[in-house]
This record gives C-alpha cells, structure tokens and sequence, in this order.
C-alpha cells in the first residue's frame, strides 16, 4: 500500500472478492472490487462487472457495476467529473 501512495496511485481495482464489489478509500487511495462475473465456482451472487471510465487528460474516473441483465449499480466518480 506504502507503494501506491508513494507512486500517487488515486484508485485501484481488483479482481472480485465473491459477493464484495465496493469501493471505498483509504488514506487518499480509492480501492474498488470487482464483481463475480463467471459461471463455475461457488456461491449465487449476481454475475455482473465493475466498469471503469478513464477522461485521460481530465484526471477524471468513473465507475460502476454492471450486471449480466444491464442494471447498473453503485455509479460514482473516484476522481473529479470532467468540467462541461
């Protein structure tokens, strides 16, 4: 973690954790979880995917989950929206 503060890291994503698939921060680094996307395993939760939207040259990123039926959920900005 010391790393990615020391490399200026403002969000990191990981692959799922089964039924977890939030973002929360921690010392000014966003740290997100996917979402359990595939068949196999164990467990019923909901297939779906955290989707991240990079604005390069913004300094801005979105994201949310996206469900296998396409709710979305948790929509939010990790960094700031892109100014209109």
């Amino acid at each position: 973690f010391r790393a990615l503060k020391d490399l200026n890291f403002s969000a990191v994503s990981v692959g799922h954790n089964h039924g977890n698939d939030f973002c929360c921060p921690k010392d000014g680094v966003v740290l997100c979880y996917g979402r359990h996307t595939g068949y196999g395993g164990y467990g019923t939760w909901e297939r779906g995917a955290r989707v991240l939207r990079f604005f390069f040259g913004e300094e801005a990123l979105e994201t949310w989950v996206r469900f296998e039926d396409g709710r979305k959920k948790d929509e939010r900005w990790i960094l700031a929206p892109p100014r209109v």
